[in-house]
């Protein structure tokens, strides 16, 4: 019993060794393994039968045509979890606790020396993390209601004119008002109710370090209207036993292929996940300088068909919801740059946001 009890720690102690010193592709430094396993009166040839034995059962140990044992973990490679690690530090909608956890569990997969240099990243973004620790939690909620087609409902936060975030809860009596920084509870006026959501999950994506739910809502008319609603804001979050609103055919946003939302389509038509105030598509003519094409195909796609116009800009035309957003994106160019062609409305609408802008500076300074 003996001899079975100092083998298996012998493996054990071979497979920390591996996770400490083990570098992927290297040949296993057999002399220096054994120093470390000096304490269990290892020789080399028992070593050897070890590290057979670990090749055997597929523990990441390869034998070589020149006699070497290689160390092969099936793994992430060294680049892919300093890749993980580094959308964890970027990554807003994780709350600072979370994004070191997480680091640390990406540290016990690997030796490199770089990801000592990982708690200063963290440090570096801790002033935009959420305060949020139900966001993994909601991340899984999500997935398990699209996945069984169920819709879900929750709490959305948004920012007092204090600059407080809160989100409304329902009591058995009444509506609370819950600050979850400080956790403090105060009464909730009728017209702040609208902060609770029961919606249809369609997609979980993405976008500028922010994780959003692509949603929609049924009204009274049966269309459904879709939303987005960041993760790291969303609170008390429960999955219902009710099925989906299925997206109607019709709707701008449906793949007819697939017979689910067109997400890719959904954030070509939106800007810095801002939709219009009716969730419709407006499609626009544009004229852009050739040099800008690339960036054109950036935010909108390859399919974009770009024709000719004059000798230095191309038209195309894209589906987009309009919004104040994307006003101020356009405005960010200058007017041989990019322009609408068409619709009118849309470019009588962006003049009248721009001469908002005007007057309020003219009469303001």
């Amino acid at each position: 019993m003996a001899g079975k009890r100092k083998s298996r720690q012998r493996i054990i102690a071979i497979m920390q060794y591996l996770r400490e010193f083990g570098e992927d592709g290297q040949k296993i430094d057999i002399a220096h393994l054994q120093d470390y396993l000096q304490e269990l009166s290892s020789n080399r040839q028992i070593i050897y039968n070890d590290l057979k034995a670990l090749e055997e059962l597929g523990a990441g140990i390869e034998h070589n045509k020149n006699g070497h044992y290689i160390y092969k973990p099936q793994s992430f490679s060294s680049g892919e979890l300093m890749l993980l690690a580094d959308v964890i530090c970027s990554s807003s909608f994780l709350s600072a606790k979370k994004a070191e956890e997480l680091i640390t569990h990406i540290k016990q997969m690997t030796n490199m020396k770089g990801f000592d240099d990982l708690s200063h990243d963290i440090d570096v973004v801790l002033r935009n993390k959420t305060i949020n620790e139900e966001c993994i939690k909601n991340i899984e909620c999500i997935h398990k209601a699209i996945r069984e087609k169920k819709k879900l409902t929750f709490s959305y936060a948004k920012y007092d004119e204090a600059g407080e975030l809160w989100y409304a809860v329902k009591t058995d009596d009444d509506y609370k008002k819950v600050f979850p920084e400080t956790n403090v509870q105060l009464p909730l006026d009728p017209g702040e109710r609208d902060g609770i959501h029961t919606v249809s999950p369609y997609k979980l994506i993405w976008d500028n370090s922010q994780c959003y739910l692509i949603c929609g809502k049924k009204y009274e008319s049966n269309d459904i209207k879709i939303f987005n609603f960041r993760a790291d804001r969303i609170y008390g979050l429960s999955v219902l036993d009710e099925e989906n609103d299925k997206l109607d055919m019709s709707s701008d946003f449906y793949d007819p292929e697939k017979e689910v939302l067109d997400a890719e389509k959904y954030l070509r038509s939106i800007f810095e996940m801002f939709g219009s105030k009716d969730g419709k598509l407006t499609t626009v003519n544009f004229v852009v300088s050739k040099k800008l094409k690339g960036a054109m195909i950036d935010k909108f796609g390859k399919q974009v068909n770009f024709i000719d116009y004059d000798e230095h800009h191309l038209s195309f035309m894209v589906p987009i919801q309009k919004s104040d957003i994307f006003f101020g994106w356009l405005a960010k160019f200058r007017y041989d740059d990019l322009r609408i062609v068409s619709p009118s409305k849309l470019i009588s609408d962006f003049k009248g946001h721009l001469q908002t802008i005007l007057d309020g500076y003219e009469k303001n300074n």
